[in-house]
């Protein structure tokens, strides 16, 4: 830390992670920041060092930081193992410091989460950003790897999944009409996907909002992935090509063609309005799929490769 201190007092621009604190700063205060520091990258609390914002200036620590350390870890009993202390001296000075090592799982103080903002240096409230995963079952091992890694790389993301909201017996149909509350939404591509009725749906309740874009992220599953993560030979979206995009409006129009004719077969109802209205469905998909694809295909695309490679970083850099 002694080094660390000596860089600040060369360099004052260079500041990050760590927070100078004289005079003395109530519990609270450096609670909300121990917080913050769990919530991002970690940081370091060091007491006796004046931060007058302009540069730092040597004064000394006066007080039982060890005491303070102590009361510290029971604000966070389930991460005590994260905050340190150490204490070195400078110009003849006592500094002591508190180290805070990052979380793997988002902390809260007092039912908030705070997060450390390099520009104040100070611990923040922030929203967090709620998304809804959009896939179809035949992908869920790539959505189980999503379903981990983001809240990791993020901590104020959540996860919407099927797989944790909807109990026996719940409505699915009432279940995908909720992503339209969610901040954003993440699709995951495929052949199945563009095939699937259910998440088709769901496309088409977010494209009620004219501005739907501006909420979807998406991720186009290429026939190396699916082969890769799902076990299945191919399955990847085909949509760069329009003689292969085409086949995706064939298939719907196909679809509701027989669906039609055959409830035209059946008396009217009760059982036929029923039908009919999944035959409406299949052609509100048809209807919306080419602007859909077309909107997939003027934007920058990646795959799954593609995404872990990069470290989930322009879903990251999207979300920020």
């Amino acid at each position: 830390m002694y080094e660390v201190i000596m860089k600040y007092l060369e360099d004052y621009s260079e500041i990050k992670n760590a927070v100078f604190v004289y005079p003395a700063k109530d519990l609270d205060y450096l609670g909300r920041l121990t917080c913050s520091f769990m919530n991002s990258n970690g940081g370091t609390i060091v007491f006796g060092v004046e931060d007058t914002g302009v540069s730092i200036i040597i004064k000394g620590s006066h007080y039982d930081i060890t005491g303070v350390s102590e009361k510290l870890k029971k604000l966070f009993p389930d991460y005590c193992d994260l905050i340190r202390y150490g204490n070195c001296s400078i110009y003849g000075e006592k500094i002591d410091y508190i180290t805070v090592s990052p979380s793997k799982n988002k902390v809260a103080l007092n039912g908030i989460a705070y997060y450390y903002d390099d520009d104040s240096h100070l611990a923040v409230e922030k929203k967090d950003i709620n998304i809804f995963l959009s896939y179809c079952w035949n992908d869920s091992k790539i959505a189980d790897i999503i379903d981990k890694d983001l809240p990791l790389k993020n901590k104020r993301i959540n996860i919407v999944r099927d797989t944790r909201e909807l109990v026996y017996k719940d409505s699915i149909e009432k279940y995908m009409q909720t992503i339209k509350e969610q901040d954003y939404v993440l699709s995951l591509i495929s052949d199945a996907y563009l095939k699937s009725k259910n998440c088709m749906y769901e496309i088409c309740e977010l494209m009620r909002d004219r501005n739907y874009m501006d909420r979807l992220l998406f991720i186009v599953l290429s026939d190396d992935d699916i082969n890769k993560y799902c076990n299945r030979e191919q399955g990847g979206a085909h949509i760069f090509n329009d003689a292969d995009s085409i086949n995706y409006n064939l298939y719907w129009a196909n679809k509701a063609r027989e669906y039609k004719g055959k409830i035209d077969q059946i008396p009217e109802g009760k059982a036929k309005t029923t039908l009919e209205n999944t035959y409406h469905m299949f052609t509100t998909i048809n209807d919306n799929l080419a602007s859909f694809i077309n909107q997939l295909k003027t934007r920058l695309c990646v795959n799954f490769k593609q995404v872990v490679d990069s470290d989930y970083k322009d879903i990251l850099r999207f979300l920020e």
